[in-house]
């Protein structure tokens, strides 16, 4: 027989399984966001256009995208993730940092060489970015730059 601290009360397991279903609930956010359905599913435009409603049109953010000629094209899978994980990016740092009223955001195929070009642009507060790189290397407390880095990264 346990000991009276040692027993488990319904409050307890109740407690365990809230705890359990939380974390079960983020493994899947995070395992569905390596690779979002809705790129799978409508593809990198439908996919952008989610992302700026979730992250600008909840910040009363206005934003204007034009897509003319790519907007029912699919890309490879890799480029596609690539393209959206940069877009997220910007678009995160947009919302957080820019104190932007409107954001404008160009998809087009350069015709000759089939090359597609992005082009986000916003009327918010400016930064320099060679201030951010100037060490060449972040200390672990200030983090800035670090997506910007990594958006460079990944278009390499």
């Amino acid at each position: 027989m346990q000991a009276p601290s040692e027993e488990i009360s319904l409050k307890k397991l109740d407690l365990i399984r809230s705890i359990i279903v939380n974390a079960s609930e983020g493994v899947t956010a995070i395992v569905q966001n390596l690779r979002p359905t809705l790129l799978d599913d409508l593809g990198l435009v439908a996919a952008i256009k989610s992302l700026l409603d979730m992250h600008l049109s909840e910040n009363n953010i206005t934003y204007f995208i034009n897509t003319t000629g790519v907007a029912d094209r699919r890309f490879r899978p890799e480029m596609e993730i690539t393209l959206f994980r940069i877009v997220q990016e910007a678009i995160t740092n947009v919302a957080r940092h820019a104190r932007a009223e409107h954001v404008f955001v160009l998809f087009k195929i350069d015709s000759n060489s089939q090359v597609l070009h992005v082009e986000i642009e916003d009327d918010g507060e400016g930064f320099l970015l060679n201030s951010l790189y100037a060490a060449g290397v972040h200390d672990a407390k200030d983090l800035r730059g670090l997506g910007l880095l990594g958006m460079k990264e990944r278009s390499s």
